[in-house]
């Protein structure tokens, strides 16, 4: 009796173990190429760029204007060739130090910030989110303090063929 039972927690052991190692396998095989991020990327700007340059909450933002096209700054780890390109916007791609140096300098800036892409199983999340960020220095005071704000909207996509969007979620930011 005592044999029987140690053959089945056995078995029970032995069957979890390669029920975990498929699962873990299956997760490993997800991967998401190039080809994969710029289809998605093209969905992220085509619903969330617009929506964030035309929303009210950055209107005291300016923008400027290179060569007749608009200027946005996008701060993100992304390959630079993947960010699909703006008919009237040019965007320039910008690490975090270089937002700050931007924001010291002129009391304040508007960006853009892209994050990095996210595997959950076999959906991926990404975000697009634009800030207003801005440095003020109160009366009495010798010091600065950095206030930031802004939105964004967080994506999630499934692919079946293609990819495609299964969510989109607005954030708020505020600091």
């Amino acid at each position: 009796m005592n044999r029987a039972k140690i053959f089945t927690a056995f078995i029970f052991l032995l069957a979890f173990a390669v029920c975990v190692s498929a699962q873990k396998s299956e997760i490993e095989k997800f991967k998401v190429n190039d080809k994969d991020k710029a289809e998605i990327l093209d969905q992220v700007f085509a619903d969330g760029f617009e929506k964030l340059i035309g929303s009210s909450q950055f209107n005291q933002c300016l923008t400027p204007i290179v060569d007749q096209k608009k200027v946005v700054f996008l701060m993100t780890d992304i390959d630079e060739n993947l960010i699909p390109k703006m008919k009237a916007y040019r965007s320039m791609i910008m690490s975090y130090s270089q937002i700050s140096e931007k924001v010291k300098k002129n009391n304040g800036e508007c960006y853009f910030k892209l994050n990095n892409f996210q595997i959950v199983d076999s959906k991926v999340r990404i975000s697009l989110d634009r800030y207003i960020d801005e440095i003020y220095r109160f009366e009495n005071s010798s010091k600065y303090t950095r206030w930031i704000s802004g939105e964004g909207y967080i994506y999630e996509f499934e692919k079946d063929v293609k990819w495609k969007m299964i969510s989109s979620k607005k954030i708020i930011i505020s600091s």
